[in-house]
């Protein structure tokens, strides 16, 4: 069993059934709720769970760290929570998972114009390679095709940047600390705000 978690692919699989699949729940539970009741719901539950983790953690760290930790969690975790749900209202859940697809190719853009990493020519080849297919793959998703749903597609090209963003503030500035205790930080301290956006959304 240890082997088969320290397997590549199995573990490749397991991060695309979790990731693809949080697409098509957002999708499913339009219908019974909005879009910020959704994303403040998925921060706040996180949140309460992981807390008991997060905030011992915190209480040993420096306040620079916990201010880069602050910075990241609003970009890649409670920003885009509210956005991808109230993108999908327009948008499929799969369109949606193709544009966050993007992700890996603004990591390496915006690594290199915000934080000066130096990549390999290679990379940038693939990262074209990579916007150009999901260009056609947007281009030819059939319904998506209204100047309204551009607009939505917009949003979630921006959300997709704002993933990458956090990535690169993890791998600059938060390296040093322990992958568990980050991740439980993010949540524990934007779980007040979700919290209270979803007392006040009528939950």
């Amino acid at each position: 069993m240890k082997q088969l978690y320290q397997n590549k692919f199995f573990l490749l699989i397991i991060i695309s059934i979790t990731w693809g699949s949080s697409f098509i729940l957002i999708k499913k539970t339009l219908p019974v709720f909005d879009p910020f009741q959704i994303g403040a719901f998925r921060a706040g539950l996180s949140g309460l769970i992981l807390a008991f983790i997060g905030f011992p953690a915190m209480r040993r760290m420096r306040w620079k760290d916990i201010f880069w930790i602050a910075l990241s969690g609003l970009l890649g975790n409670f920003l885009v929570v509210f956005i991808f749900p109230y993108a999908q209202r327009e948008v499929s859940s799969s369109l949606a998972g193709i544009i966050n697809a993007l992700d890996p190719i603004f990591t390496l853009i915006l690594g290199a114009l915000l934080f000066g990493i130096r990549n390999k020519a290679l990379q940038y080849i693939g990262a074209i390679i990579g916007f150009l297919g999901a260009l056609v793959l947007v281009y030819t998703s059939g319904s998506e095709s209204s100047q309204s749903h551009y607009m939505y597609i917009m949003l979630l090209i921006v959300g997709a940047a704002l993933y990458a963003i956090s990535a690169l503030i993890v791998e600059k500035k938060l390296k040093h600390i322990n992958s568990i205790e980050l991740a439980s930080s993010i949540y524990a301290i934007w779980m007040v705000p979700a919290l209270i956006i979803l007392v006040f959304s009528g939950f």
